[in-house]
């Protein structure tokens, strides 16, 4: 018996530990949603304030996919343009990584024609732009989600 518990030890580790990603560190990436076929995460510590005038606001962060599908993380750059008055948000790819699944780069670059595009309340970006003010205020964009989670503002 105890033949077999170490053979399925010896087998399941390396398994686990092959899938796991840099990722798996949630003290900096927290993940706000997974598919069947992947998952989306931020990245705590790359939240930077470019601007602080309010009701404006701009602050630039990491939007991350691990795609199981084709075993690589892409990160991408994005500057969230915010005006809390309006509540109106706006995001702006900057620029494009690809790592593998251990963190180290495979490719990056710089958007060669960035552009501002008005961001939707029911799309991924809204969320990450909800959750990269919340990491630089502590409360969210979206009045919703603070009277949601009972955040006083």
């Amino acid at each position: 018996m105890k033949k077999i518990i170490l053979f399925l030890l010896f087998i399941t580790y390396p398994i686990q530990f092959a899938l796991a990603s840099f990722l798996d560190n949630s003290s900096t990436y927290i993940k706000l949603s997974s598919s069947i076929t992947s998952e989306q995460y931020i990245n705590k510590k790359s939240t930077k304030v470019l601007r602080y005038d309010p009701p404006f606001y701009i602050i630039q962060g990491n939007f991350i996919l691990n795609d199981f599908d084709e075993d690589f993380i892409y990160c991408g750059t994005y500057n969230f343009y915010y005006d809390i008055e309006k509540q109106e948000m706006k995001a702006k790819l900057i620029s494009t990584s690809v790592y593998d699944k251990a963190g180290n780069l495979i490719e990056s670059e710089k958007v060669s024609h960035p552009f501002i595009e008005t961001v939707n309340w029911d799309t991924s970006l809204w969320h990450f732009g909800n959750a990269y003010f919340f990491c630089a205020y502590n409360m969210f964009f979206d009045p919703f989600l603070n009277y949601k989670y009972d955040i006083k503002v």
